[in-house]
């Protein structure tokens, strides 16, 4: 028999509803609030510590999502935009972190995981059923899949190299990472169970494109556009000196956002995803810092 706490976690799971194929209509979260349509979420440290905010595809409408106390860091909006899936914890000195997923308004925070170590860099399933993450429970970066609620937590790469950053893909069939397994760090694919694991392109920091039909990455501090095809081709997107991080799709792949520091400040920026042009600061110099973007799927 399931313990309270199990029942209880399913129950506020369901209230979420976080499970769920398509977008929500205009007032389907549990508070009657709408689903999060083409919004970017991030994390900023304007108030004085790592919080979690949303704004317009634009930059405009900065607004703070409220929830519990704690370093947030890898927000990730279910598909459906009802739900917000982020990591808890201080990555850099504490050793421990836990994903936890909110409302999208940031009320009924579940915690998902509880394992010793670091949980975090969540990756949703295109029906919103399961979760993909980052773990060092077992003392080093395994690559885990969970259900949305937290259950039936498995590791899926099994390798005593450093694997990290999953991406799922749109058809929901494989999952993008990163490892260096062979010595260098290189991006491969894999079946949502963890089997064909198959070696794609040097690079870092996956991330599949909304149609599935390319996906973004990292390589020697820049961000490249690979097209997969049955001749598949890669295209340098950035040119300029710096350090991209976590960079991701618009909707319709249109532009490519990522945070950059400039002027001593980490902030937001949009690029076209076409050839690197019309580079756009989302984020203002004077509140803080912001990084980790994560765009809506809708």
């Amino acid at each position: 028999m399931r313990s309270n706490r199990t029942i209880l976690r399913a129950a506020s799971i369901a209230t979420l509803g976080i499970v769920a194929t398509s977008c929500g209509g205009s007032s389907d979260g549990p508070n009657g609030s709408p689903a999060l349509k083409n919004t970017i979420v991030f994390v900023s440290n304007r108030s004085g510590v790592d919080e979690l905010y949303a704004m317009n595809a634009d930059g405009s409408g900065a607004r703070k999502i409220p929830t519990l106390d704690g370093q947030k860091s890898y927000p990730a909006v279910s598909p459906n935009g009802l739900s917000i899936a982020f990591t808890v914890g201080d990555l850099q000195t504490s050793g421990t972190s836990s994903i936890y997923v909110a409302a999208l308004d940031g009320t009924m925070p579940v915690r998902l995981t509880t394992e010793q170590g670091v949980d975090y860099m969540a990756s949703w399933s295109p029906d919103g059923t399961r979760i993909a993450f980052v773990s060092t429970r077992d003392d080093n970066s395994e690559i885990y899949v969970m259900s949305a609620d937290g259950s039936s937590q498995t590791n899926l790469t099994n390798n005593p190299a450093s694997d990290a950053r999953p991406s799922w893909s749109p058809s929901q069939n494989t999952i993008l990472f990163q490892s260096d397994r062979l010595g260098e760090t290189d991006i491969y694919t894999m079946t949502s169970t963890g089997t064909s694991v198959t070696p794609v392109i040097t690079g870092s920091d996956p991330h599949w494109s909304p149609s599935g039909s390319r996906f973004l990455y990292k390589q020697s501090g820049q961000i490249w556009v690979y097209n997969v095809s049955d001749t598949p081709t890669a295209a340098q997107i950035t040119t300029q000196a710096g350090f991209y991080f976590t960079p991701g799709w618009s909707i319709d792949e249109s532009k490519i956002t990522y945070a950059n520091t400039t002027n001593d400040h980490e902030e937001i920026w949009a690029v076209s995803s076409a050839d690197g042009s019309g580079a756009t600061q989302l984020t203002p110099d004077d509140q803080g810092d912001s990084y980790y973007p994560s765009w809506t799927r809708h």
